[in-house]
């Protein structure tokens, strides 16, 4: 005789064989799970059933759902300390994903910049880029930064059109100190059509500058889609 198993225990049963599957590795980040009428039929359960135990994985953040992709298997958030000074390429690559760059606008700005505040008067012309960094074609990081060219005239060559300004830095200049501040932020107009997210959506907010002994190198703020960084 078959006994049914009660409706929430096969629920759990569900929720649990796809969760082992994925933190064994079995199932990778981008792998898309089984669609809902196929677990239907292997558990021999109603959609309703298979329905809630997929949505508990996504609310544990181990699946997404996307209306073209179906339900595929999350990458994990990607975790960074702050202490040190990341690449985000490397970072992005290291997780599975493919990294592209967009430079959204770069010019010279004078040392009157407003948004450098009284200190930039003393800090001399700079090279303004903003730019998106994406993780397999979505927008991850919209990141606002000026290069100090008295401090690093040799930035002043080159093309940051196509080289994004961190990872130049990292492997050009070297840096003897660092100040980091980091904020909860919900997303303006402006910040939610760069990342591709709802206005008032949440994001972290790295304001980052560093120096090399007394020279100011470079002051950038990188907005994170809160959904994709801790």
């Amino acid at each position: 005789m078959h006994v049914h198993l009660p409706q929430r225990t096969l629920h759990a049963r569900i929720r649990g064989d796809i969760e082992e599957r994925i933190l064994s590795g079995e199932w990778a980040p981008g792998f898309r799970i089984p669609p809902e009428h196929e677990l239907t039929a292997k558990y021999a359960c109603s959609r309703m059933t298979v329905n809630k135990a997929v949505a508990a994985l996504v609310a544990g953040g181990l699946v997404t759902r996307n209306k073209r992709a179906g339900t595929v298997v999350a990458k994990p958030p990607l975790h960074s300390a702050v202490l040190r000074i990341p690449d985000i390429r490397h970072e992005v690559e290291a997780r599975g994903g493919t990294y592209s760059y967009q430079c959204l606008l770069t010019e010279l700005r004078e040392a009157c910049c407003i948004h450098l505040g009284p200190e930039g008067h003393d800090l001399g012309e700079s090279i303004f880029i903003r730019c998106l960094h994406l993780d397999d074609g979505v927008p991850f990081v919209l990141e606002d930064r000026h290069i100090f060219l008295k401090s690093i005239p040799e930035a002043g060559a080159v093309d940051f059109t196509s080289t994004p300004p961190g990872s130049w830095l990292i492997n050009h200049v070297a840096w003897t100190e660092a100040e980091h501040r980091i904020s909860a932020r919900a997303a303006d107009a402006a910040t939610a059509r760069g990342l591709g997210i709802s206005v008032g959506a949440a994001c972290l907010v790295l304001n980052r500058k560093t120096w090399r002994g007394t020279d100011t190198i470079t002051q950038v703020q990188q907005t994170f889609r809160g959904d994709t960084y801790d």
